[in-house]
């Protein structure tokens, strides 16, 4: 539904009908990994060409979707909706990289997701994600500095051991956290 409202909004139906765009995502064969890199070289391309270093955040979301033949589906803590109290939800639990920049110099911080991974209990954990992901990025661009920023979740043993060495982790840590170097 999402492709086709976009694909009617930006004008293509008058030159097809839509049917011919469905199929093409339907029937297409997808390497999501192929997909990311290409995505995030066009991205780093256009808004960073000539900086060395890549501003990048990561976290993970709650998509509500329910139903008992959602794959990957389960309860898990949703930080959007949990303020006063921890609240769960039934979903999808996906962990998302993106770039960030700056359009204008007095513009807001601008982030164009590249990569994302679905977190399933039981199989991976969203900090295990993060950290393989993480590598894969930092595999696609070894030549640059990339500067990534996560909450205080990813402010672990998990992710921050097993940073490249093109990567600086920026995150909250623990009050009682004891800090050594690695």
């Amino acid at each position: 539904k999402t492709i086709t409202r976009i694909i009617q909004t930006s004008g293509l139906l008058k030159k097809k009908h839509f049917s011919v765009y469905s199929r093409f995502f339907s029937r297409a064969i997808w390497r999501i990994e192929e997909f990311n890199r290409h995505l995030a070289i066009l991205v780093v391309g256009i808004i960073c060409p000539g900086e060395n270093t890549i501003y990048k955040v990561g976290d993970d979301t709650v998509y509500p979707k329910s139903g008992r033949k959602v794959y990957g589906a389960g309860m898990f803590r949703d930080a959007v909706l949990s303020k006063a109290k921890e609240v769960t939800r039934w979903g999808l639990n996906f962990v998302t990289f993106g770039i960030t920049t700056k359009v204008q110099s007095d513009a807001p911080y601008l982030c164009l997701p590249v990569l994302t991974e679905l977190h399933q209990k039981g199989k991976n954990t969203p900090a295990e994600l993060m950290a393989k992901d993480l590598k894969i990025f930092a595999g696609w661009f070894p030549e640059r500095k990339i500067k990534h920023v996560g909450d205080g979740y990813y402010s672990n043993e998990a992710v921050i051991c097993q940073l490249p060495k093109n990567v600086e982790f920026t995150g909250r840590v623990r009050r009682d956290a004891a800090l050594y170097e690695i």
